[in-house]
């Protein structure tokens, strides 16, 4: 009889931690929890400075205001929200920078979301609302038609949740 209770115990135990560990993936993520990370061995101010470069030196890439903000500092969560458009391949693109915190010269770039086009009512968040194939193509395009226009260093780092392609 005692070790039956044991093995109860230790079943809901295991069972608890599974629930707390993926409810807590899912509340935990906010904004960005399917979004997909790059991460570079720079400040962060240099990666924003890159895209703003980008941006003034290419109008093509610029979002109208009319279906984004413009670039802004989330001082609730120290993040930098930033929008930019490929006419080449007619998608925009939100994403946002973020120091690491235990390092100065280190920050990622989060692509959150994409949109066919430019009509604000048609965002899709990335590695969700896709399909798989889409899913990879538009990464694959904001890779080389935004990151590697900065210049600047980057690992894919996936995107943290229970997909497994990158």
């Amino acid at each position: 009889m005692k070790k039956k209770y044991k093995i109860i115990i230790i079943s809901f135990g295991v069972v608890g931690v599974l629930v707390l560990g993926i409810f807590g993936a899912f509340v935990g993520a906010g904004n960005g929890g399917y979004a997909q990370q790059y991460e570079f061995d720079v400040n962060s101010s240099i990666i924003i400075k890159a895209v703003e470069n980008l941006k003034i030196g290419n109008p093509i890439f610029n979002l109208p205001e009319s279906i984004y903000e413009p670039d802004s500092l989330d001082a609730s969560n120290s993040q930098f929200n930033m929008g930019i458009y490929s006419k080449k391949e007619n998608i925009s693109f939100l994403f946002f920078i973020e120091k690491n915190p235990n390092n100065v010269n280190k920050s990622s770039l989060y692509l959150v979301s994409i949109n066919r086009g430019m009509d604000y009512r048609d965002w899709k968040t990335v590695n969700h609302d896709l399909d798989r194939a889409e899913n990879l193509m538009v990464k694959r395009v904001f890779q080389e038609e935004i990151l590697n226009k900065l210049k600047l260093n980057y690992k894919n780092k996936g995107n943290n949740m229970f997909i497994f392609w990158k």
